[in-house]
């Protein structure tokens, strides 16, 4: 896949991104959420409501480092009561999806830094 930007991937999927997430620190840091350690890290696919299809993963464009707590929290698996009530605050305010973009973001810039995703030419 390329972009207008020049930036290019293989495809929607990359199978050096997960790799890749391993042992980085989680580029989302949800307040009271975040274990802060990288080597729980994953590679976190987020879908927008209404743009996914169920058991099936959204592009890695969509992606973000994500330690095993904010990924718990993004996919709304395994919470407690408080932090559902959290993630629905979140939700409410719009915080959850400025979270969420700016870890996207913060992720892609983090691989475009180490050399992850290369810049094409021509």
């Amino acid at each position: 896949m390329k972009f207008s930007w020049g930036w290019a991937l293989v495809g929607n999927r990359d199978a050096n991104l997960p790799k890749a997430a391993k042992g980085q620190p989680c580029q989302f840091g949800f307040k009271n959420v975040c274990n802060r350690n990288p080597e729980t890290s994953v590679l976190a696919h987020y879908s927008p409501l209404g743009h996914g299809i169920t058991g099936a993963r959204p592009p890695d464009e969509s992606a973000g480092v994500a330690c095993y707590d904010c990924h718990n929290f993004i996919d709304f698996r395994d919470l407690s009561r408080e932090r559902r009530l959290l993630r629905d605050d979140m939700v409410r305010s719009g915080e959850f999806a400025c979270v969420v973009l700016d870890g996207i973001l913060l992720t892609h810039l983090m691989w475009i830094r180490l050399g992850i995703w290369k810049r094409k030419t021509g």
